[in-house]
């Protein structure tokens, strides 16, 4: 199509393709032109200015988008470190409330035992003061035996 001026259609193809990073000669095999053809029509138009200068906006863009990967991936690594450290800290005040229920149920058990013997000692010295039935005497006594064997 050598000496024909260039259609609206054609000039829009060049920019887009242009925009795209294509070369003049690339360009120029897309839409069937010349390549010196394309590239007079560019600076006729002074498509070649606005061109530029939307590369340069999305090189700008492009930047900032990088950028802001960088910054988002240096987030991602702390709020790992962070997760870390609370899992970490999680474990440990669980590994603290396992051993503080451990020592409540010691607590329990002692205190029990210790009302046990005070109730059988307070039995044995005043009887009359309370009445245990048959199967209460048989716990006591399997209490009693059971605490010996125990100890020993």
């Amino acid at each position: 199509m050598p000496g024909q001026h260039y259609s609206n259609d054609e000039v829009q193809m060049m920019v887009s393709l242009k925009k795209q990073g294509l070369s003049y000669r690339e360009i120029a095999k897309r839409i069937g032109r010349s390549q010196a053809g394309v590239r007079n029509q560019f600076f006729r138009k002074g498509i070649l200015e606005k061109t530029r200068s939307e590369i340069q906006t999305l090189h700008e863009k492009k930047t900032t988008l990088e950028e802001d990967v960088d910054t988002l991936q240096f987030r991602l690594v702390q709020l790992g470190r962070q997760h870390g450290e609370l899992s970490k800290s999680i474990s440990d005040l669980e590994k603290r409330r396992e051993a503080a229920q451990k020592l409540i149920n010691l607590d329990r058990n002692s205190l029990e035992q210790i009302l046990l013997n005070g109730l059988i000692t307070l039995k044995q010295k005043r009887p009359n003061l309370f009445i245990l039935n048959q199967q209460e005497h048989y716990a006591l006594i399997t209490g009693m035996i059971l605490n010996k064997i125990l100890r020993e």
